[in-house]
């Protein structure tokens, strides 16, 4: 019998939590393997999924061969009390199997991205202006020093970190990397978020954000600085980074997009080259809420509307690629939006659809915190 989740994490953790494990199971399974195998002593395990997780450790199923599957128990080196915590001791766990198994055994891909994560340059910018897109997005213009920011397009992202005293003063100096803002207690840490870059001119950079409701924590607490920042406030953020890696063999290229992961699928469709078949699911509350696209040979859009129901809960991205006919083979999925929307249509295109889990790279760019009402603010444009 699986257990229930420690009473010591907060709903919301646990609820992330749940997210959080899927996510493991559906997008890092050989970073899992790898813990099971060299960390846990079980050479033999050919297949695993991760059960459970909480304070202590991680819960694996683990089948070796003909043998039948077996429960194995991986305890964290020291008990974490909240998501964060846990989520750094999955990587020291990660760790201690790359120490044991040495660099023979190939990276993994949750190895990949920590390693490039920790060494991001801070760059420094200051608020130039804010402008409104539709009654739910804005972008933020930042100055940034000449020429000193350059992206790969895609969907490149950065982690912005808000400033924590009045006047939009930031605690960081150049230098400051991501592996030492991890380190900092975190009630000392300022707020941060990945924030998608989408356009990029010689010292200006603009992000787009979509306002939610929720605890002022998180992505939530960054753009409403944002959506309140003054022409001059300063800000520290790292990157770009990007996350769009088709599979070798991919042929065409599926993009699923609510609001706030549309500047990311703006980005590939036009950093792609135009010999590659992209088709876009874009949703948004109505037509009239409708963000422009870049013209394309190659471009089929298709736009979801919400038509009344809250953002995060209409199953539009779903229903839509539920109505799609495509050939799995080749088909590279990329997308991102409310978290729990994303796991189901993870689930539904594995499951359903054939497709591996190789082909599939959703991400849960928010996350629903109202489960009673209306998610998201809608800013009076101005």
């Amino acid at each position: 019998m699986i257990p229930e989740f420690s009473a010591e994490l907060t709903p919301r953790d646990q609820a992330d939590m749940t997210i959080y494990l899927t996510m493991l199971n559906e997008q890092h399974r050989d970073a899992l393997l790898l813990i099971v195998r060299y960390a846990a002593g079980i050479s033999g395990a050919e297949h695993v999924e991760l059960q459970h997780l909480d304070p202590a450790g991680l819960l694996f199923r683990v089948s070796e061969g003909f043998e039948q599957a077996r429960w194995a128990e991986v305890p964290f080196e020291r008990r974490a009390g909240s998501l964060r915590a846990m989520q750094n001791e999955v990587v020291k766990l990660l760790f201690r199997a790359r120490t044991i198994a040495g660099a023979g055994v190939p990276i993994t891909r949750l190895e990949t991205q920590h390693a490039r994560s920790t060494v991001l340059r801070v760059h420094r910018g200051e608020v130039l202006a804010r402008r409104v897109l539709t009654p739910r997005v804005f972008s933020l213009t930042l100055r940034t020093a000449p020429n000193s920011f350059t992206t790969p397009g895609f969907d490149a992202f950065v982690f912005l970190c808000a400033p924590t005293t009045p006047g939009g003063k930031t605690l960081f100096d150049q230098g400051f990397n991501m592996a030492e803002y991890r380190a900092l207690p975190e009630q000392q840490r300022p707020a941060g978020a990945h924030m998608t870059v989408r356009a990029v001119r010689e010292d200006e950079i603009d992000i787009w954000c979509v306002q939610h409701n929720g605890p002022a924590r998180g992505s939530v607490a960054v753009v409403d600085w944002a959506w309140r920042a003054r022409q001059g406030d300063r800000v520290a953020f790292w990157g770009p980074r990007t996350a769009f890696e088709p599979p070798p063999g991919s042929k065409r290229v599926l993009l699923v997009a609510d609001e706030a992961a549309l500047p990311a699928a703006l980005g590939i469709v036009e950093t792609l080259s135009p010999g590659v078949p992209v088709c876009l699911l874009a949703e948004c509350a109505n037509p009239d809420e409708r963000l422009p696209v870049p013209d394309r040979r190659n471009l089929d859009v298709h736009w979801c509307y919400r038509k009344g129901s809250p953002a995060g809960r209409s199953g539009a991205l779903q229903r839509s690629c539920a109505g799609l006919e495509f050939d799995p083979e080749g088909l590279y999925v990329f997308g991102g939006g409310e978290a729990q929307e994303m796991s189901r249509l993870g689930r539904y295109l594995s499951r359903e659809r054939s497709l591996s889990s190789g082909q599939i790279q959703l991400a849960g760019y928010w996350r629903d915190d109202l489960r009673n009402g209306v998610n998201v603010r809608v800013w009076q444009r101005q």
